[in-house]
């Protein structure tokens, strides 16, 4: 999928092709403003999906190198070393070491759900329904607390 907008020189987005002289001269202020503040939401979407889609082939080139057991293996490995850097945390500041321990995981993850062939929707629904289900526990907890004063 191609690119609709792209950066001028102060890092703002533009349509492509689009005179951004034109626009301004035939929108108010506001309405200006409400286009440009649109067109970077667009921008950095496409951004972050350049940065997926070179991340899914990078991860797709690792799995097709190394084998799909071998890379079980390593997501097993991989959460392994940041259940360690976690538990240093607690006797020691090991921030740094948690970063590239959850770099590595979200890495594996991506592979994971590669090799599963695991869409994002259907994680992000999960996620969704498991908050839900936090957050309603914290504010039962909270009516049964005043309840009970």
């Amino acid at each position: 999928m191609e690119r609709l907008t792209e950066r001028d020189e102060y890092d703002n987005a533009d349509i492509i092709d689009v005179d951004s002289s034109d626009l301004q001269s035939n929108l108010s202020y506001k309405e200006f403003n409400l286009v440009t503040e649109a067109l970077n939401r667009l921008a950095e979407f496409e951004d972050e999906r350049e940065e997926w889609v070179k991340t899914y082939e990078a991860c797709k080139r690792v799995i097709e190198e190394y084998g799909l057991e071998a890379q079980m293996y390593m997501v097993i490995e991989e959460l392994s070393e940041l259940i360690k850097s976690v538990c240093k945390h607690r006797r020691a500041d090991n921030y740094k070491n948690i970063i590239e321990e959850i770099a590595d995981v979200e890495i594996m993850l991506q592979q994971l759900k590669i090799m599963l062939q695991i869409l994002p929707s259907e994680i992000q629904k999960i996620k969704e329904q498991k908050l839900q289900r936090t957050i309603d526990k914290i504010k039962e907890a909270a009516k049964r607390s005043e309840l009970n004063d």
